[in-house]
């Protein structure tokens, strides 16, 4: 399912969240970010050398890029950059072939991508073979939501000569709800940072 995380949803998110220095020693840092009284929608952002750890309700995501890690997710007006931001994540939650903390197996996109490869197809019966497919492949994302079986179905799909070759090449995910909100919240989180913790001046 694609995320429904928006800049203003995320900012309403942590209205009321206040900004805990735990530790800030060079780049080595523990920042914790929550709202007085409860963990609710709670993170910390811990750098070390060359990473940053955030960790809290929306699981745990491990990045590595340049040394000072702040430097490297710091951006205006909260832009964020999910594609290149998430190349240089090194670890995250992960359940399956097409689902971790980061991405997830999106059944719109599984379609679109079927869809758009037998329209681009020299096969001829492309509305037969959309058919056999609404058939044959289709019923089985009712039943297996992480897209596996869908997946082999259409590997295994024969139709009139018709094959998805080299298909499993095709990425039905999307990222997550929690790695959107985590991107969000490493910007706000490192921007909250600088204004209270502003570097000394030279």
């Amino acid at each position: 399912m694609p995320h429904d995380v928006t800049k203003e949803s995320f900012l309403s998110d942590v209205s009321a969240h206040n900004i805990s220095v735990l530790q800030n020693e060079g780049l080595y840092r523990h920042i914790r970010f929550k709202r007085p009284g409860t963990m609710c929608m709670h993170f910390d952002l811990i750098t070390i050398p060359g990473k940053l750890i955030y960790t809290g309700d929306m699981g745990t995501f491990v990045f590595e890029r340049l040394p000072d890690m702040f430097d490297f997710f710091r951006s205006d007006d909260l832009k964020i950059n999910l594609s290149y931001w998430c190349q240089k994540l090194i670890a995250s939650e992960c359940n399956g072939r097409w689902a971790s903390g980061a991405k997830e197996f999106c059944r719109k996109k599984f379609i679109r991508n079927i869809v758009q490869w037998i329209r681009e197809s020299d096969a001829t019966g492309r509305a037969e073979i959309l058919s056999e497919v609404r058939r044959s492949v289709l019923p089985l994302l009712e039943e297996d939501d992480s897209g596996m079986a869908a997946m082999v179905a259409v590997h295994e799909f024969r139709h009139n000569g018709f094959v998805f070759s080299d298909f499993f090449d095709t990425d039905p995910t999307e990222y997550t709800t929690r790695f959107v909100w985590c991107c969000y919240a490493l910007a706000w989180g490192i921007e909250l940072y600088d204004k209270a913790l502003p570097e000394p001046k030279p």
